[in-house]
């Protein structure tokens, strides 16, 4: 009697291992894929959600209607937001006020625009992207026959890939 695998045993053992390994190995970049589209739906929606925060944020403190408005220099919605006086803010040591805000899509994101105020200082603005993968940005005041404050805004989003959003924003009474 002969000790050790014959030649053909061998083959047979070898291509099962590889069948076993092909399996494996689609089965783990099927998971790791899955895995990825998750991990990069999830980041979008807390972006998404992050954004939305933002923009109740503003529209919950203002004290005139948010205009639906053009761009100066172009076919661009503009919200923009009038902060109720006396909103402050601290900043690097000093009393601001948040004087006025807009959202508008500038090369493909929707983007901040703040100006503050502080006493004795010159006025400054600060800008923040929003969201990125903006395609189109809408937003539309509900006002009631002579309020000059709105009951809500709503903005609508339509974002790269991921259709349209849709929501309204109560202002403050």
């Amino acid at each position: 009697m002969r000790a050790g695998f014959t030649l053909l045993e061998l083959l047979i053992a070898l291509a099962l291992f590889t069948l076993l390994s092909a399996m494996a190995f689609s089965g783990l970049s099927y998971s790791v894929a899955i895995t990825s589209r998750f991990t990069q739906e999830a980041l979008f929606r807390r972006s998404l959600v992050s954004a939305w925060a933002r923009i109740g944020g503003d529209v919950a403190q203002c004290r005139d209607a948010p205009e639906g408005a053009r761009d100066e220099q172009g076919p661009e919605p503009v919200l923009t937001i009038w902060p109720a006086p006396g909103e402050a803010s601290p900043s690097k040591g000093r009393r601001e006020r948040l004087v006025k805000v807009e959202y508008r899509r500038i090369e493909g994101s929707l983007v901040r625009l703040a100006w503050f105020a502080s006493p004795g200082r010159t006025p400054r603005s600060a800008r923040s992207i929003v969201l990125e993968g903006v395609e189109a940005f809408t937003a539309r005041p509900t006002l009631e026959e002579g309020d000059r404050r709105p009951r809500a805004v709503a903005v609508t989003l339509a974002l790269s890939g991921r259709g349209t959003w849709t929501r309204s924003f109560e202002c403050a009474r």
